[in-house]
């Protein structure tokens, strides 16, 4: 009596002959997956546009800027970082609409990790301290003297850092599909 088991160690046979490599296989699906974590991210990114726009008119108009809290992803950041019952709206400097808008952008390009080591080190730090502090870091604060005010400065600059590399490296797949 014949066997009709394969042998083992063999492949098992293709349902047709027409499908790639297995290696080829492997490269499309993460370049496909690459492609659809990119395209999230950048729908994300583009709803941290109303953050963005809140900022902008913090610093342009102090007392005519929208309170973080009048709009859904305002109060969800406020939540995020423990501001719902602290006076913060329309402080000299927005700091609060730049913490919003620079934690949008992390969790959109995926610093989440980043982002929450930089939340620990607000939540030790207090958030009256952090808000006190009329300056962020995420760009940059070349002076020593302002650096050493800004509380965690540091976790802000790897923070910025990381949202600049990750947005650099989706541009730059984007570019090259």
């Amino acid at each position: 009596m014949a066997s009709s088991s394969s042998s083992a160690g063999a492949e098992p046979p293709s349902s047709s002959g027409n499908e790639p490599s297995n290696n080829s296989n492997n490269s499309g699906l993460w370049s496909w997956l690459q492609n659809f974590a990119d395209d999230q991210s950048l729908g994300r990114l583009k709803q941290c546009q109303q953050l963005a726009d809140s900022l902008e008119a913090c610093q342009q108009q102090q007392s005519k800027a929208p309170a973080l809290d009048e709009f859904g992803l305002g109060k969800r950041w406020m939540v995020y970082f423990g501001w719902r019952d602290l006076p913060i709206a329309n402080k000299k400097g927005c700091v609060p609409e730049q913490h919003a808008l620079w934690g949008c952008r992390a969790l959109s390009v995926r610093c989440g990790s980043e982002l929450q080591q930089m939340k620990h080190c607000f939540d030790e730090q207090g958030m009256e301290t952090i808000l006190a502090q009329r300056k962020t870091a995420y760009t940059s604060a070349k002076n020593k003297q302002v650096q050493d005010k800004i509380p965690c400065y540091e976790l802000q600059r790897v923070v910025g850092k990381c949202i600049a590399r990750t947005a650099k490296e989706m541009e730059q797949r984007k570019n090259s599909r």
